[in-house]
């Protein structure tokens, strides 16, 4: 890691932690500036964090769309 990355990963694990039930949506995420000790982006932060796996990603949930189902005949 580079030098600037831990303050960048506590900035980011931060925001995660204060957020209710410590959890943010990944676009939400992605649309942050920077945090000011961090000179990498958001975008390489969450690819670190979740390479690290001190950030968990979870599929979105699947829901029942009537419209979506394909068509017997």
């Amino acid at each position: 890691p580079l030098p600037s990355a831990p303050a960048g990963r506590r900035a980011v694990l931060a925001v995660v932690r204060r957020a209710r039930h410590r959890e943010v949506l990944l676009g939400e995420l992605r649309e942050r500036r920077a945090p000011p000790g961090a000179r990498l982006g958001v975008g390489y932060l969450l690819h670190d964090l979740l390479g690290a796996q001190l950030l968990r990603r979870y599929p979105p949930p699947v829901t029942f769309d009537p419209c979506m189902t394909p068509s017997l005949s």
